[in-house]
């Protein structure tokens, strides 16, 4: 192939005319009054020529100052400013391109064209690579080559200073900046689209992005970056860039938006769930207690193989009401109150709760230390070790069993802090996944079994109790957690317990007591359990209660289910303790669960004792038996009322007996303690 020939000196500087003239018309641009320019020339007449020739430019007005040196620009350029410099190359202090040089460091964004009577290419080309603008022979200052020129130069940088100006908005928009062509073709980006990205300007400039979205219509798109995805939020606007139709992308990254909001689901998800399991354990509670009242009442009247059915019945129905009652536990409020926690007893009770996971994948052991009160709050510590177990059993193949393990491990620390370790036998951790464990939803399982917010919520929970987490991972090894927990002082109050001081001697006497439930199974349950030792009267409602109360009819214990329609027992007590005062502590009420925060609440703060559904039946009989004792205690002040309840208690039964007179036709021990010494 034959080379084609350079172009001559004269093809250049037609080429150069061609270039200025295709400018667009000076009568359609807009273009700022008065430009100053600076003339840097030692000659007057040359001089005087090119202000001449600036004089007769009709689109631009210009300031012009000249000087004849160096020296004085320099001067001039220290308090003064201009949109063009004409700079001489052959000044008295100053030669060839020294002084170009010179004026790009004190003026590096001043355009510069350079003037000389002894112009070649040569002079040209070192002109032009050192930074001026245009480099033109004196003798081509009298044609309208250089008026046309100072004029291209001025608009070229007005245009270039815009951009500067718009480049540096864009630069402090804190949303990632995208300008793509027509073609899609990458024009610009922002500093912040490299972060988005994750990848540097140069390797941006120039790529193809493409993108389907509806003009100011928000859609969003996922960067995937060496360390993870970022989810961004797009909205495109047409505009014209450089000349050219183009768009721009405003990408806002909202992958922590997305994290919060998927939080807030799953809050809301745990929140549903907790309140379908109050209402489960309630529902499930009521029909339990009369179950294990009935098995419970039928131990002592059969014997032989049936007695050993009964028992194993017994034992399935006490298995039911601890699944209950761990349930219960996830349907507990929400607040970030922190109380002495018992470790081990919430750690079993989240055993039991994964053992369905665990057993077709590894041997579950404990083993506990002695330290293992701690300050948090139940409900979300329930939450986190829940997570840890589950976690650690599919970390696990199933099938294998007796050849796997996962280890609860507790254990007090040299700083007073307790230790909990969740260990497993399982595939471990790669290294390179190991740090985004804790980033929202990060999640190597599949979508249908995590959604990558279980340990980053684990984690914030851990924290906002002050405690730590944190892991250690081998590969083909297994994992360990570890939970670090606040140790309770000794001097920190303890929740109110919901089960009546052990030693209270039994009732001296038959005690009264109302029974109020709108579950007739509870109601008969009830007074099987206590109709031997005391008398019962059952009602269906609070407002049949009430009435019962307010006619003059003398109770020892009123035994109250907490939530009932129409009228609860928190309102079936208010409505005494503001009619009859005297009656108010004479309460004891029943909880299937209490599932709504007004319920959680009451039981909190009121002094009244209260049992749990299924009934225990010991504890049962123990807080009654204290009740009518105590009624008996405060009226051996007064006779008349001593003598008026032993008149009453004689009346109610046909044949008066003592106390322990009537015990000798009951059984001499507890249910309990009788199904324990047949076995």
């Amino acid at each position: 192939m034959t080379p084609l020939p350079s172009p001559s000196a004269d093809e250049r500087m037609e080429a150069r005319r061609q270039r200025i003239s295709s400018a667009p018309p000076s009568h359609v641009r807009t273009t700022r009054a008065r430009a100053p320019v600076l003339i840097i020339e030692d000659d007057a007449d040359d001089a005087k020529l090119l202000m001449v020739r600036l004089g007769q430019v009709r689109t631009v007005a210009f300031d012009v100052v000249h000087v004849s040196t160096l020296a004085e620009a320099s001067a001039w350029l220290s308090t003064h400013s201009c949109e063009l410099i004409v700079l001489d190359l052959n000044l008295p202090d100053t030669k060839g391109l020294e002084g170009l040089d010179e004026l790009r460091g004190r003026r590096p964004v001043v355009p510069v064209i350079v003037v000389s009577g002894c112009m070649d290419d040569g002079v040209r080309a070192s002109a032009t690579s050192k930074g001026a603008e245009e480099a033109i022979a004196k003798h081509d200052v009298n044609g309208r080559l250089f008026a046309s020129c100072v004029v291209y130069v001025i608009e070229r940088n007005r245009a270039r200073e815009e951009e500067r100006r718009v480049a540096r908005i864009l630069e402090a928009n804190p949303d990632a900046l995208v300008v793509v062509d027509s073609t899609g073709v990458v024009k610009y980006v922002n500093d912040q689209a490299t972060v988005f990205f994750g990848k540097s300007r140069e390797k941006l400039t120039d790529e193809c992005l493409l993108f389907s979205a509806s003009e100011g219509v928000p859609t969003e798109i996922t960067a995937t970056r060496s360390d993870g995805k970022r989810i961004g939020e797009m909205r495109v606007v047409e505009l014209e860039w450089q000349g050219e139709q183009s768009f721009l992308a405003s990408i806002r990254d909202v992958t922590e938006q997305r994290s919060l909001e998927g939080q807030l689901l799953l809050s809301d998800r745990l929140a549903s769930l907790g309140t379908l399991a109050a209402s489960v354990a309630h529902e499930i509670n009521n029909p339990l207690a009369a179950i294990l009242v009935n098995v419970e009442l039928a131990i002592h009247d059969v014997k032989g193989d049936t007695l050993d059915a009964l028992l194993d019945a017994r034992m399935a129905t006490l298995r039911i009401r601890e699944i209950v009652r761990d349930l219960r536990l996830f349907s507990r409020s929400e607040q970030n109150t922190l109380e002495r926690i018992e470790l081990h007893g919430l750690l079993d009770s989240v055993i039991r709760i994964a053992s369905n996971e665990v057993r077709h994948r590894a041997r579950l052991v404990t083993e506990y230390g002695p330290a293992n009160i701690v300050l948090a709050n139940e409900t979300r510590l329930s939450q986190v070790f829940l997570n840890l177990l589950v976690n650690a059993a599919q970390a696990i193949p199933a099938g294998n069993a007796d050849n796997n393990l996962i280890r609860v491990i507790t254990e007090k620390a040299a700083d007073g802090r307790i230790v909990v370790h969740v260990e497993d036998s399982g595939v471990g951790i790669p290294h390179d996944v190991q740090k985004r464990m804790f980033e929202p939803f990060f999640t190597t399982k599949s979508a249908a079994t995590g959604t990558g917010l279980g340990l980053a919520i684990s984690r914030r929970i851990v924290e906002t109790m002050g405690g730590e987490i944190s892991f250690q991972s081998e590969p083909g090894r297994g994992t360990r957690f570890t939970v670090r927990l606040a140790a309770a002082s000794p001097a920190m109050i303890t929740r109110r317990s919901n089960r009546a001081p052990k030693n209270i001697p039994s009732a001296r006497r038959r005690g009264r007591v109302l029974v109020v439930d709108d579950d007739p199974l509870i109601r008969n349950s009830i007074k099987w359990i206590l109709d031997r030792d005391h008398d019962i009267t059952c009602v269906g409602s609070a407002a049949t209660a009430l009435e019962l109360i307010s006619s003059g009819d003398d109770f020892d214990v009123i035994l109250s289910d907490l939530l009932m329609p129409t009228m609860t027992g928190m309102d079936f007590h208010r409505e005494v303790e503001a009619a009859h005062p005297e009656e108010a502590h004479k309460f004891v009420f029943m909880t299937a669960g209490a599932f709504t925060e007004e319920a959680r609440q009451f039981l909190l703060t009121t002094s009244n004792d209260h049992v749990e559904k299924p009934l225990d039946l010991e504890t049962l009989r123990r807080t009654i038996d204290r009740h009518v004792t105590a009624e008996d205690d405060a009226a051996s002040s007064s006779p008349t009322t001593e003598a008026f309840q032993r008149h009453d208690a004689s009346a109610d039964d046909p044949n008066p007996r003592s106390a322990s007179e009537r015990r000798e036709h009951q059984p001499g021990m507890t249910f309990a303690r009788v199904a324990k010494a047949v076995r």
